[in-house]
């Protein structure tokens, strides 16, 4: 029964991927200057690793190219891509920039998330 659940859960990925990702107005304009600075940014990548003593890592990168594998989500103008089996990871997730300071970073918000590490560079679902 467990597997069908799965099965079921995976199929409504499928159909609805990503019922919500979004970004903050200061990150899609923190994005967008990418962009203009280099026109051959195609969007951005996000990715998980595993990583840290909580189990995983976000990176996130600029897209030169797409590739096979990639779900391609488009939001405000912005390509966000991330590979197909990440997407029940960070569904519902917000990335945000702040600026605290003369520190400037991108952050992500994931209601997802079960616990951080107390360095606060890794995550668990």
């Amino acid at each position: 029964m467990k597997h069908l659940t799965n099965a079921v859960k995976y199929y409504n990925y499928i159909q609805n991927p990503l019922q919500k990702f979004f970004l903050t107005d200061t990150a899609v304009k923190k994005i967008k200057q990418l962009i203009i600075k280099d026109q051959s940014i195609l969007g951005i990548r996000i990715l998980l690793k595993k990583s840290g003593c909580a189990g995983w890592s976000y990176f996130m990168s600029t897209v030169f190219k797409f590739v096979e594998n990639d779900f391609i989500y488009e939001y405000k103008g912005i390509k966000i891509c991330t590979p197909k089996k990440f997407l029940p990871l960070i569904n519902k997730i917000e990335l945000d920039y702040i600026k605290t300071g003369l520190n400037h970073k991108f952050v992500f918000n994931n209601p997802n998330v079960k616990n951080t590490c107390g360095c606060g560079k890794s995550i668990n679902f």
